[in-house]
């Protein structure tokens, strides 16, 4: 295997993070770990699970998730020309472990325990050599993972600090823009905060109500930051990322040997947050075996693990929170009713981002920030008519999908000013905008084709007059040269003249 050779007339692999002699070799092992990939996973959890017991930040569905994913990154480099998209895929993996809120040292040390696990892979002889050429690629991997969770943690107290900053400076007492990572000023949020505030004290479930991209899991851990139990656990669980048929077992834990692959006994999810909060999040995805056991832990403050043959008891205070009406859930046959009253005692709706689009310079400010920290780069600004298309968006991903196309503006801008052209293309199409006020008259479709048609032809003519020349074209129409672009693309014609700007 070590005396191959790549062929010299096609693309080498770059293994850009081993040395010219190992790279055949690196492509020999990262061969057999790609076939041994279920059972590199399995030997890293099963290590994992045994060095940090109970203590451990991750379930066994969240932790296989992260290593399939370094996994397959890893696998990955066998065929990409630089190292570049193996570094991103790793910063990534650090901001998510950052968000989730693991303590990198954990995380680390597993990374560890995957190395040892991909060189147990049949095939290999775990030598000096094989050793050394992972080595190469194991060190970046966990470098730029510590970066992306470094970056994140350092991006989110950046924002925060100066968001807080400005409020102190700028707002009255009792109309702050933050709160408790929530940021907004509109009666809806007002509303919403004082909501939170009243609940946050007392021991009731609550179920959180909105539409995904709202914030949901901020303003959970908003009640929990507010409560007595603020010293305690604050343990997220998406019910809809973990298969039905093992939810069970990490909700409430399992005994060694319950189920093939039980090596050892699991203290459950629930448990794991004892004296804290649980969060559960998109509650009606869980099946309905899931959803009598949780009844019964609401009531009965006990849970069983699978496997057991006794209960016991648990101080946990639950949140949960769905994206779909409640009731509607209920009537689908996706809620058990008898939970569903259980969960909505309580209940808080968390409004979307159009029905506060008066928040959205707020939220800008507050994501530059948090982006510009996290990149270590100057704060941009957002010119004026970039501004007015973020707020005549529909926005359908809420805050989440706002943040998003925030930093995808902030990679492409060339300058410190994000432009229009800056913007995701879907913000600038017709169809995304929001819809009209019910009170505004309806427009023809003939109207609108007049309209569009008008426009172009007063495009098309700047162009023609000007010899093509966008530049110019742009200063006789009165508009910023980006702006054209976009009005451009929107209408479909960016390629039919060829570009003369000088």
């Amino acid at each position: 295997m070590t005396s191959e050779r790549p062929a010299t007339n096609r693309a080498e692999p770059a293994f850009a993070l081993f040395g010219a002699g190992d790279r055949a070799f690196a492509s020999f092992l990262l061969d057999r770990i790609a076939a041994d990939r279920e059972g590199a996973i399995q030997r890293t959890l099963e290590q994992y699970a045994r060095h940090f017991g109970d203590s451990r930040a991750l379930s066994d569905v969240e932790f296989r998730l992260s290593i399939g994913e370094v996994l397959d990154s890893v696998i990955g480099t066998r065929a990409e020309k630089d190292a570049a998209p193996f570094i991103d895929r790793s910063r990534r993996l650090g901001e998510t472990l950052a968000v989730r809120g693991v303590a990198l040292p954990e995380f680390v040390m597993s990374l560890q325990f995957f190395e040892d696990a991909c060189l147990a892979s049949p095939g290999i002889e775990p030598n000096l050599r094989a050793h050394r050429a992972f080595d190469r690629l194991s060190h970046q991997l966990i470098a730029a993972v510590a970066v992306g969770f470094h970056r994140r943690r350092n991006g989110d107290t950046l924002a925060l600090r100066a968001s807080l900053e400005r409020d102190v400076a700028r707002l009255a007492p009792g109309s702050r823009t933050v709160f408790h990572g929530l940021v907004g000023r509109a009666p809806a949020m007002r509303r919403l905060f004082a909501r939170i505030a009243a609940a946050a004290p007392r021991k009731t479930t609550v179920l959180l109500v909105g539409e995904t991209g709202t914030g949901k899991e901020l303003c959970a851990r908003a009640l929990h930051d507010l409560s007595e139990r603020k010293a305690g656990p604050f343990v997220p669980v998406n019910c809809a990322a973990i298969p039905r048929e093992i939810l069970a077992s990490e909700l409430f834990g399992h005994r060694r040997g319950a189920f093939t692959g039980a090596v050892a006994d699991a203290r459950g999810l629930i448990a794991a947050a004892e004296h804290g909060t649980l969060f559960l999040d998109e509650v009606t995805e869980m099946g309905e075996e899931a959803q009598v056991a949780l009844l019964r832990v609401l009531e009965q403050h006990a849970i069983r693990p699978v496997g057991a043959t006794g209960e016991r008891s648990v101080d946990v205070r639950f949140v949960a929170a769905t994206n779909v009406d409640p009731e509607e859930a209920v009537k689908a046959g996706k809620l058990r009713a008898d939970l569903f009253h259980r969960l909505t005692a309580t209940t808080i709706e968390v409004p979307p981002l159009r029905e506060r689009i008066e928040d959205l310079p707020h939220l800008v400010e507050y994501f530059l920030v948090r982006t510009a920290g996290a990149e270590g780069c100057a704060v941009p600004t957002l010119a004026p008519d970039a501004l007015e298309v973020l707020e005549g968006y529909a926005w359908p991903g809420n805050v989440r999908e706002l943040a998003n196309c925030l930093e995808s503006a902030m990679t492409f801008s060339r300058s410190e000013r994000i432009e229009v052209g800056d913007l995701p293309e879907r913000l600038l199409r017709p169809s995304a905008r929001g819809s009209p006020a019910p009170t505004a008259p309806e427009v023809s479709p003939v109207g609108v084709a007049t309209i569009r048609d008008s426009e172009l032809d007063l495009i098309r003519r700047g162009l023609v007059a000007h010899g093509g020349n966008k530049s110019a074209a742009a200063r006789a129409l009165g508009i910023s040269r980006k702006r054209l672009y976009a009005k451009l693309r929107e209408m479909g014609i960016a390629d039919e003249v060829e570009p003369k700007d000088a």
